[in-house]
């Protein structure tokens, strides 16, 4: 199954860009589905149950000591260059999520998975549209902040017939002290 660690996009910003998707920014865009929105924390790609089995303990004991998420995104812009034709929310990320980030690619990598985009720099998002007319002004929607207080595993999927992508496997309530 290929799937991925991510935060869901839930409360005041769900919200937020439900109102902004949904009046219409511009016609131009498909726009994701608001229960797809999410920002990627691992992307394990391609992985078995029996790992999976193996990862999911660590990666609750490392929910357990963290702390939610607030982090804060500006956007919308193209991503991941300017070019590019996917619109998304990004942010520069906070200590909590650097952190979270970096101890869940370690339990992964201690699981046996091999990371394909470990050596990447960590640039969090949350993308709203995968094609757009290049060019496109949008007014960006009120200042923006994903609260997160949940780790997801989700899978990723073909389109179901709403166009959902992404079906949540397993939950981690991120318990810590702030």
């Amino acid at each position: 199954m290929r799937c991925f660690l991510g935060l869901p996009v839930t409360g005041t910003l769900r919200r937020q860009l439900q109102g902004w998707c949904g009046a219409g920014a511009t016609a131009s865009m498909r726009w994701e589905m608001a229960d797809d929105w999410h920002l990627t924390l691992v992307f394990l790609g391609h992985t078995d149950s029996a790992t999976l089995d193996l990862l999911a303990p660590a990666v609750g004991g490392i929910c357990v000591q963290s702390a939610a998420i607030h982090q804060p995104l500006a956007g919308p812009a193209p991503f991941p260059h300017s070019n590019s034709p996917i619109l998304a929310l990004e942010g520069e990320a906070v200590a909590a999520l650097l952190t979270l980030h970096e101890r869940l690619q370690q339990a992964c990598t201690e699981a046996g998975l091999t990371l394909a985009r470990q050596e990447q720099r960590f640039r969090p998002h949350v993308t709203l549209t995968r094609a757009r007319t290049r060019g496109t002004p949008l007014p960006p929607p009120a200042p923006l902040q994903l609260d997160a207080n949940e780790v997801v595993l989700y899978s990723s999927e073909r389109p179901d017939g709403e166009g959902r992508r992404y079906r949540p496997v397993a939950r981690w309530p991120l318990a810590g002290q702030r």
